[in-house]
Order: C-alpha cells, then structure tokens, then sequence
C-alpha cells in the first residue's frame, strides 16, 4: 500500500504539478496583459516557491483526507456521484 502511495504523490507531484503550475502562471499572466519577458520573469520568481509549499501542504491533505477510490477523481476535479465522473458511466434522463 505506501509503494502504491509513494508512487502516485510522485507522479502527481512531479509529472502533473509542474505543468499545471506552468500553464497556471503563464495563462494568468497573459490575461493580465504581460509580455513574454514579465511571464519568463514571474515563473522564475514564482514557480518554485509555490511548487514547494503544494509538494508539502497538497501531499498531506491528499494522503490523509481523500479515500484511494475518490483520489483520481478528486484531482482531477470530478466528482465521483456525477455522471461525468471517470468512475461512473454517462446516465441518461428517459422522458415517458
């Protein structure tokens, strides 16, 4: 059971978390109008720092609080009762 945990905070932290800090960053900072030096200079400044307090703050809440069923749903932001939800098949309304 740790090496499946051990194996996932890897991945999770070290293929998907810096990408999506990454791409959080850079989509901000286009919308706020910077050009592509002040983008380059806010995840120079920025993307470490924040990579490092979620590598523990994210670690921790993910191990401790969400069951192994719900995590894949959970991170990626899916709820597991929905019909949209990776675990679930679609569902369709019947009208009679």
């Amino acid at each position: 059971m740790w090496r499946y945990i051990g194996t996932k905070l890897f991945f999770d932290q070290f293929l998907f978390e810096i990408p999506y800090l990454t791409l959080f960053f850079s989509v901000n900072s286009i919308i706020e109008g910077k050009n592509l030096q002040q983008i380059k200079d806010k995840l120079r400044q920025d993307l470490i720092p924040t990579f490092l307090v979620d590598c523990q703050v994210s670690s921790i809440l993910l191990l401790y609080t969400c069951p192994v069923t719900y995590k894949l749903s959970f991170r990626c932001g899916l709820s597991p009762n929905s019909s949209t939800s990776a675990t679930s098949p679609p569902t369709t309304k019947r009208y009679s």
